[in-house]
């Protein structure tokens, strides 16, 4: 797992609060939900439950669990704490034509935390909301603008909310997880340097790290 700052503890935390049987080890990852109901996680391993989350083939979740016993090397009985669904959609490729600015939108987002795994650059993040107004829009955009280096895969993240805010209004944070596949925008390369951009507090952020494959 590729990380850019420091991943959340979400994992460690959860520990404090709950009682807890007997267990290998506690594991928070992203992964996808098997035919069988069993949990692929992005570090390869797969997690099978007695008691069945209640979730759908193909579904990218983050999770928390306990992995009980090892039936192999690559395959371990688990037992479920928590998951979410991260929001989960393609990336939009902009290679100066499909992917104007004020229609995906302008208003404020931050990454909080970022890494990647299981072919995709996954984070938490924040945007401001005004609650009970209307949809909010989040995309992440394949910069594919003007002269392209090579190792460098350039992503910015947008946000666009459908109704307009009044500068009275008073907007709250609102924090989600996402997760955006880009492995075959690196596929075709040993090791890749991901630039992320976004626009929070009426100034650009930014970061960036390498992943190798």
């Amino acid at each position: 797992m590729k990380r850019f700052f420091a991943i959340l503890a979400a994992a460690v935390a959860l520990t404090a609060c709950l009682d807890s049987d007997p267990f290998l080890y506690r594991y928070f990852s992203m992964g996808f939900v098997r035919d069988d109901g069993s949990l692929k996680a992005d570090d390869g391993r797969i997690y099978t439950f007695a008691d069945k989350p209640e979730w759908n083939a193909g579904e990218r979740v983050i999770a928390a669990l306990d992995a009980t016993s090892a039936v192999n090397d690559s395959v371990y009985n688990a037992k479920m704490i928590s998951f979410a669904y991260p929001l989960y959609k393609q990336p939009i490729v902009d290679n100066g034509s499909s992917a104007e600015p004020d229609t995906l939108g302008l208003d404020e987002i931050r990454i909080v935390d970022a890494w990647y795994s299981g072919g995709c650059i996954n984070m938490s993040a924040q945007i401001k909301i005004l609650e009970g107004a209307g949809t909010n829009i989040v995309n992440m955009v394949v910069d594919k603008r003007g002269v392209q280096s090579a190792d460098t895969l350039k992503l910015v993240l947008r946000h666009r909310c459908n109704y307009e805010v009044k500068s009275t209004d008073y907007l709250t944070p609102y924090s989600f997880y996402a997760s955006f596949p880009i492995r075959e925008h690196i596929a075709a390369k040993d090791s890749v340097v991901l630039k992320l951009s976004w626009f929070w507090d009426g100034k650009a952020g930014s970061t960036e790290g390498k992943v190798e494959k």
